[in-house]
């Protein structure tokens, strides 16, 4: 009576079962078990998808589901309005797999997004250029800022004009650790370090995109060469 996705309400009869009673009596309480654990998945994943709207957010599910249900269950959350992430450790590779065997990391954000010192003892922590090691661990001036400058020459593009060279305000002051290179510089602060990590490369921007500089002054994200900094850093991280 009720086809797969309909939303249901309260009391509304959903199937309609015939046969000998024997069997129906048999199998009603493991029927009903199913379905209702399977609704309850499909229905919390149609909440969470109509959270998001319209957005280009997508809701994903984990690999990790019940024994001997992960098919059903999966196929849930994709009735729900959900997307399957994987089945299980076969069918993706994980980042920390990803960058060892030679592909590339690109890592924003500055202290903030370093999770505060969070990340030690963590995979993320493992792969960075910096040690994680406490909470608050950056410097800050919102007026002056710390001037960017290249601290390796020969990584950035010749026609970068580091004449009028931007700002940023928030610096994370975590230690490189050893082997790490630092590639940009803000004010004496290390501000774009690399990395090896297994066969790949990991680069971390450590600075934060918080602050209002001082009138002249250019926060670095709206420096119209930022993009060919970023540009640059990929290029060395695809080069494996």
């Amino acid at each position: 009576l009720a086809k797969e996705g309909d939303r249901c309400r309260p009391g509304q009869i959903l199937a309609r079962v015939t046969g000998r009673a024997r069997g129906i009596l048999t199998g009603e309480r493991t029927a009903l078990n199913f379905v209702q654990r399977l609704c309850g998945i499909a229905t919390m994943a149609r909440q969470y998808a109509d959270a998001v709207g319209g957005a280009k957010t997508r809701i994903l599910d984990t690999r990790k589901t019940t024994p001997g249900l992960r098919l059903l269950e999966k196929y849930a959350v994709t009735v729900g309005g959900a997307q399957n992430h994987r089945l299980g450790l076969y069918d993706r590779i994980m980042i920390k797999d990803f960058v060892r065997s030679g592909g590339g990391l690109l890592v924003f954000g500055g202290h903030f997004n370093l999770s505060c010192g969070l990340d030690r003892g963590t995979w993320i922590g493992e792969m960075l250029p910096v040690a994680a090691t406490s909470y608050r661990q950056f410097v800050r001036d919102d007026a002056k800022g710390f001037a960017l400058s290249p601290a390796d020459t020969s990584f950035f593009s010749k026609t970068i004009d580091w004449s009028k060279a931007p700002v940023a305000a928030t610096v994370d002051t975590s230690p490189l650790k050893a082997g790490a290179r630092v590639l940009l510089k803000a004010g004496d602060h290390p501000a774009v370090i690399a990395t090896s990590f297994g066969q790949g490369r990991v680069i971390a921007v450590v600075m934060n995109q918080h602050g209002t500089p001082n009138a002249g002054l250019t926060p670095y994200w709206e420096w119209k060469y930022w993009p060919r900094v970023v540009s640059d850093c990929l290029r060395w991280l695809a080069q494996n």
